[in-house]
């Protein structure tokens, strides 16, 4: 499903073709509470499915990612900036790991922390406090971030743009979209919280199933592929 079809869909859902009582941008409010719940519940899942990974180049043992900061990589503060192009604020740093100026070399990953004391007293840790990095030794290199941006979508009527991934899902945004319209017309659908039950349940069962090997024989032999 495109940008579009998601919102007719939630627009059918609540059943109010007049946007007099529910305007578009009553409707763009809601699906993006909506997709962002919708995505809260996939990161549950699999931390990795939204991410994205930018190298940074450190000297010394902090670096400051606030837009503000003179930095290269800024991802927080009001105007966060990627060697000088505008981009998304991080919501989730996931990990940081050791690497080349490419981000190709699969470095050791730093072990994360929540404070201080653990930093001082443990080797090869990183905390981020406010807005910055604090490693637990000094560092002159290069090390790769890899961390969820805050969604940037255009929910617009007759909209085509994409979405993600998980296109069979995306009726789930519109189910999310109307518990948060829900509360406004203060009246529960039933039928409608039990579809999202079962939806959200089919798409934990499908993101799971994709991290595993699928049946592709019934005997293991010797000329079996995992034996190549």
């Amino acid at each position: 499903m495109n940008v579009g079809q998601v919102f007719q869909l939630f627009r059918q859902y609540c059943d109010e073709p007049d946007t007099t009582f529910l305007t578009d941008s009553d409707v763009v409010t809601y699906l993006n509470l909506g997709y962002n719940e919708y995505r809260t519940v996939i990161q549950q899942i699999d931390p990795q499915t939204f991410s994205k990974s930018v190298v940074i180049t450190v000297n010394g043992n902090s670096y400051d990612l606030d837009s503000a900061s003179a930095n290269a990589v800024t991802l927080l503060g009001s105007a966060p900036k990627i060697n000088g192009v505008n981009t998304q604020p991080m919501i989730m740093l996931l990990n940081v790991r050791y690497t080349d100026a490419t981000g190709g070399n699969r470095g050791r990953i730093l072990k994360m922390v929540s404070n201080l004391r653990t930093l001082e007293t443990d080797y090869e840790c990183v905390a981020l406090l406010g807005t910055v990095l604090n490693f637990s030794i000094t560092i002159s290199g290069t090390v790769l971030l890899t961390y969820v941006e805050e969604p940037d979508i255009t929910w617009a009527s007759g909209g085509t743009a994409f979405i993600d991934n998980f296109g069979m899902f995306h009726d789930l945004i519109a189910l999310y979209a109307y518990k948060q319209y829900a509360i406004r017309d203060a009246a529960a659908n039933p039928v409608l919280l039990t579809q999202l039950e079962t939806r959200e349940q089919h798409l934990r069962a499908h993101i799971l199933s994709m991290r595993q090997e699928a049946n592709q024989y019934v005997n293991r032999t010797d000329t079996s592929y995992d034996y190549i």
